[in-house]
């Protein structure tokens, strides 16, 4: 493997980490949203 070869994949496993992390806080927002909605309209009732 070369030195190029090595740096281009650095770049594509980062550039994919952060698109998973992007994904990941996004889940994350919609389950605590969902569930603090859940749990309000449950005290409602």
């Amino acid at each position: 493997m070369t030195v190029r070869e090595k740096r281009a994949l650095k770049r594509n496993l980062s550039r994919w980490f952060d698109q998973a992390m992007k994904w990941v806080l996004e889940v994350s927002v919609i389950i605590v949203m969902g569930t603090s909605f859940m749990l309000g309209l449950w005290c409602c009732i």
